[in-house]
Formats: structure tokens, sequence, C-alpha cells
């Protein structure tokens, strides 16, 4: 049984999450010229819809979509968390699914790009269906676009 809840996101998440995100997501956010602070907050702002995950009314993930700067039916995925999250990983595929398949309704493809040496995000990203392109560089750093469709 999932033990942590889902809802709309506050400016007050960014505060709790931003000290408590996984190595990983630190790495990535760093590598893209950004602290983690900016990456929640310009994520957050930027969203067309932002969500939080509580468990015991406390944050350990946020994300979202947004269609800022992008063309019509384009939609930026992204997520962010703490190593809580990792205790989750049949509810947090689960959930992503659901959410993807909201999204399709407004957008008829979603994408970003992931650190390439975030191994576990570029396997949950597989295992939800995304595919991926060369890698590009950002920062001199490799990053990986990935992108799905719409069915």
């Amino acid at each position: 049984m999932k033990d942590f809840i889902i809802v709309p996101s506050h400016a007050e998440d960014v505060l709790e999450l931003k000290d408590n995100l996984r190595d990983e997501d630190v790495a990535e956010c760093e590598a893209g010229g950004l602290t983690p602070f900016n990456a929640l907050l310009d994520s957050y702002v930027f969203s067309d819809e932002c969500y939080s995950c509580k468990k015991d009314n406390k944050t350990i993930a946020m994300f979202g979509v947004s269609s800022w700067n992008q063309p019509e039916g384009v939609g930026v995925i992204w997520f962010l968390g703490s190593d809580e999250t990792e205790k989750h990983p049949v509810s947090m595929v689960r959930d992503s699914r659901e959410f993807l398949n909201n999204w399709f309704n407004k957008y008829e493809l979603l994408w970003n790009t992931v650190d390439a040496r975030n191994t576990r995000h570029i396997a949950w990203l597989k295992h939800l269906g995304f595919t991926f392109l060369e890698p590009i560089k950002i920062n001199n750093y490799d990053f990986l676009q990935f992108y799905k469709r719409r069915q």
C-alpha cells in the first residue's frame, strides 16, 4: 500500500525539498548550471502543473510539466526527489504512468534531458517507454534528450 500522497505543490515545498535531493539529482542540477533551489524554483514557477509527493507531511519529491517556451502541444516533464522516493518504486512507476497518461490528453509530445550519469533515472524513463537521442553537451556534461509521443 502506498504511504505517500500527491498534492498540488506550494512554494514552501521548494524550500523543504531543496536540501534533501538525491545525490544524482543534485549532480544533474549542478551539471545543468543550477543549484537545487533554483532548479526546483524554476520548475515550480514555469510549470503548467506541479505536484509534490508527501510522506508524513514532508515533501519527498516534486514533479510537473511545462509548456513554457515550447511549441503548441509540447510539454517538458521533470522530477526531482529525495532518497525517500527509492523506497516506493512500484508506486512511483504506477503514479508516473497515471500522470503521463493524463498529460497526453493535453500534450502530443513530452520531453526533457537527463544527465547521462543518472542511470537510475534513465532506467526509469526507459521503463516508462521514453525514446532517447544521442548525447548532447550541456556545460561540458553529457545529457540525453528523451521523448515520448501520444499514442
